[in-house]
């Protein structure tokens, strides 16, 4: 009899990033220049005193070379992909807010639903 495993949310964004960036062999203060942050805002986000705006969490994710699910749900759901956040970074303010419209929806209703 074989057992599915369901794979198991790693903690919390915050504890992510900060993986996310130790993986990179990039410090904060690196993170905080490229995204035209203070090195205190990233040390937030990985505290999880605060989070990213969409802009950012998509120059996160490229810059750091992560997979979008991995880092906002702790896990690989094949949902978001990175060619899409990519794309993000050239399209007006107007499309991008769009964009991200349904991928707030996505995510409130995935943290609603019974696991």
């Amino acid at each position: 009899m074989s057992e599915t495993r369901k794979e198991k949310p790693q903690s919390s964004f915050g504890r992510r990033l900060a993986v996310a960036i130790r993986r990179s062999c990039r410090s904060k203060k690196d993170v905080a220049s490229h995204l035209g942050v203070s090195p205190s805002m990233v040390s937030q986000w990985c505290d999880d005193q605060k989070k990213p705006g969409f802009d950012n969490l998509c120059k996160l994710i490229l810059f750091l070379d992560v997979k979008a699910d991995w880092l906002l749900f702790g896990h690989d759901r094949k949902t978001i992909d990175s060619r899409l956040l990519s794309s993000s970074q050239t399209i007006s303010p107007v499309s991008r807010r769009a964009l991200a419209t349904p991928l707030r929806t996505c995510t409130l209703q995935e943290q609603h639903q019974p696991r």
